[in-house]
């Protein structure tokens, strides 16, 4: 639907060259071992390009430039330490947080473990234990979780992630898991699923009426709906939670939906009862209402002015 990949763009700020040079020697004054790459990281800029170098930057700020050897040396410890604080960091979460290059100051992101005193971890590894992480606190949070919800809302397979599959998860989250399932698991399952998918294909059909895209693909996985209303676009997530109330990974679902598509307003539609909530997190702006308050929100929402 082009209406939510061409009509929501950031529309940015363009500013003056004194300008930008103004906000980096201030940015300078503030962090005096600041390194050219975390200058032109958070600033989008060539150093070089306005100032002429790094030492001429620093000296417009009035500050004493550090020497090659000591900015290297701090470039380095800072990296060392987010590995010692996080063995799961990857080269991409190092430069999103401090804007250097690992290959810049080490031999590869392996050179960097083995200096930290951190044994290596390979991506794949990386990615499945931060899965695993996933999962476990998702059990926490909802400590009636059934296999089939985890699998859903993690977007992962439990029965295979786990020794001993959802009970080896629950053990380790350290949450009792009802051994009563075993004889209720197969009969629940299939009676939610069908309940959940009827719940689904009813909320889904009614937002095609509505205009919707429906099971739109994102770098995240699948969203259930884009809609726009009233100039504005948004995503939906279907939720069949008679009684459960939303969680925190429900919220964080769908605002990796939003970001991927570049948005900032989302709408979760539950089958429960009660009045529209509206969250508002990061930026985002999250409505949750139940089936039968959906008319009320789209009243709101249409009605809002662009």
């Amino acid at each position: 639907m082009a209406i939510y990949t061409g009509a929501v763009k950031l529309l940015m700020v363009k500013r003056s060259k004194e300008q930008l040079k103004e906000a980096v020697k201030n940015y300078i004054r503030r962090n005096p071992e600041v390194t050219v790459d975390n200058i032109e990281c958070k600033f989008s800029v060539n150093v070089h390009r306005i100032f002429g170098g790094i030492k001429e930057a620093y000296d417009a700020s009035g500050i004493k430039y550090p020497r090659p050897k000591t900015e290297r040396n701090v470039v380095r410890k800072q990296v060392i330490r987010l590995i010692r604080n996080d063995r799961l960091t990857t080269a991409e979460d190092i430069y999103r947080k401090t804007g250097v290059y690992v290959y810049k100051y080490f031999k590869n992101l392996a050179d960097v473990y083995k200096i930290a005193g951190v044994e290596f971890l390979p991506n794949y590894l990386k990615r499945r234990i931060r899965k695993k992480n996933l999962v476990i606190n998702y059990i926490k949070a909802n400590p009636n979780a059934t296999q089939w919800e985890i699998n859903r809302d993690c977007n992962c397979h439990v029965q295979e992630m786990f020794e001993r599959g959802i009970r080896g998860a629950y053990g380790i989250a350290c949450v009792e898991y009802d051994k009563n399932r075993r004889k209720i698991y197969g009969t629940a399952v299939k009676s939610i699923r069908k309940r959940s998918a009827d719940f689904e294909n009813k909320i889904s059909n009614l937002l095609k009426e509505r205009g919707a895209d429906i099971q739109v693909k994102t770098k995240s996985g699948t969203a259930d709906a884009v809609i726009g209303i009233n100039k504005d676009v948004f995503v939906v997530e279907i939720k069949d939670y008679r009684t459960k109330p939303i969680s925190d990974t429900d919220i964080k679902q769908i605002k990796r939906y939003l970001s991927d598509l570049n948005l900032k307003r989302g709408i979760i539609v539950t089958s429960g009862r009660g009045e529209i909530k509206r969250i508002k997190n990061d930026g985002f702006e999250i409505s949750i209402t139940p089936e039968d308050k959906i008319d009320r929100l789209w009243g709101s929402l249409s009605s809002q002015v662009g």
